[in-house]
């Protein structure tokens, strides 16, 4: 008896620790709007070049959950100073960049600022990983497991915000509508109801920074591998899109060389083909049909990978050097070395099995080590590309 209700209250007391971090979680972005006087075109920029000290935090206080069984003093440390880090060095790097105005669209500051939010969300989540693998740089099962992990809680964030398709499209009107009251508050010269729109605004955030931390409890919960699964049935979607971009070379108009939205498209499916290769798990049971994907889709995206990259040469020497083309091109030139790593492992792996059954073989999860030399590029992104536009 005495032994479950000290079940039950370990469980409670879990239960707790979990709202008490997601309420911490936005604190300091709730604080920041609620102390701000008046909104305008002056405040939205200054927003959004500091949103990663909000976000950072936001993500430090999400690693804490991967040790809340097992509190660790010493990782909790290094994963906030590691986020703090990153934080102070974009601060930083906006000051000596002189980033205090939003700079018009078509300048290369703003390719540079575009380029940094998104290069730095990927600095962030590897950060992320490292904590959940307790800082063990090398362990290539254990950034398999948190890619799965991720993964499934992401699956997991979509089904809650998606469970209902009635309820979604009331709240997404209902969103629209409110965000344009909101935005009348606003602009209204009444303190009162400004006041009041920015506890709205609280609320709201409040509200939503619970969902990522409840998606990844119920896939801890459930231990589902529904990331696996979905991936390996991507891998189709993704061999289709790169074919069916193959056929847009017919016609003149639709060709990446000329054609920028295709060129962007053709980047979009290449990114979203190398990152969906990293989740799909073939060091896990899986059919003959899956590993020939897994061994078809590489080789495919290799050709497709030369083919962008070929595209990316055109429009430089044609169209001059940008910092959106100087990004795209490396990293095309990456996503090959990366695509021959995990075609050779997965040759070799065919090689080297034991019996000759296929079903047998399990792929070793290698090439997601690879992983590294994109923090090491998104590093280059954030704070060296830059210097090259100054």
């Amino acid at each position: 008896m005495n032994n479950d209700l000290t079940v039950k209250e370990n469980k409670y007391i879990k239960i707790l620790k979990y709202l008490l971090i997601t309420a911490i979680s936005t604190l300091p972005i709730c604080i920041y709007i609620l102390t701000l006087r008046d909104i305008n075109e002056s405040y939205i920029f200054p927003i959004f070049l500091n949103s990663h000290f909000f976000i950072s935090f936001y993500i430090f206080c999400f690693t804490i959950i991967f040790h809340i069984n097992n509190f660790n003093k010493k990782i909790v440390l290094i994963t906030f100073l590691s986020f703090l880090l990153i934080s102070l060095i974009s601060s930083f790097s906006n000051i000596f960049f002189n980033y205090v105005y939003m700079p018009p669209i078509d300048t290369p500051d703003f390719q540079i600022l575009i380029n940094r939010s998104i290069f730095l969300m990927i600095i962030l989540f590897i950060i992320m990983m490292l904590s959940y693998n307790s800082f063990n740089v090398l362990d290539k099962e254990g950034i398999s497991d948190f890619l799965t992990v991720f993964g499934d809680a992401f699956i997991w964030f979509l089904i809650i915000n998606t469970a209902s398709s009635t309820l979604f499209t009331i709240l997404s009107y209902g969103m629209i509508i409110f965000g344009f009251s909101i935005a009348a508050l606003f602009n209204s010269s009444n303190e009162i109801v400004f006041i009041i729109s920015k506890l709205a605004i609280c609320i709201i955030i409040f509200t939503y920074s619970f969902i990522p931390f409840i998606s990844y409890y119920i896939s801890i919960k459930t231990k589902s591998t529904i990331s696996i699964y979905i991936s390996r049935f991507l891998l189709i979607i993704n061999l289709f899109s790169m074919f069916v971009m193959m056929f847009t070379m017919l016609t003149y108009e639709s060709r990446p060389y000329n054609n920028r939205v295709v060129y962007i498209i053709y980047n979009i499916i290449l990114s979203i083909t190398i990152i969906n290769l990293m989740f799909v798990r073939m060091d896990k049971k899986s059919n003959i049909f899956t590993k020939s994907m897994y061994l078809i889709v590489p080789i495919f995206a290799f050709l497709f990978d030369l083919l962008t990259i070929t595209v990316s040469i055109y429009r430089i020497v044609n169209y001059g050097l940008t910092p959106n083309k100087l990004t795209l091109i490396i990293l095309n030139i990456i996503f090959l070395v990366h695509l021959i790593i995990i075609s050779i492992n997965t040759i070799v792996s065919f090689k080297n099995r034991e019996d000759n059954n296929p079903s047998n073989l399990l792929i070793d999860s290698k090439p997601n080590i690879f992983i590294y030399v994109y923090l090491l590029f998104s590093f280059i992104v954030c704070f060296i590309i830059p210097l090259l536009y100054i």
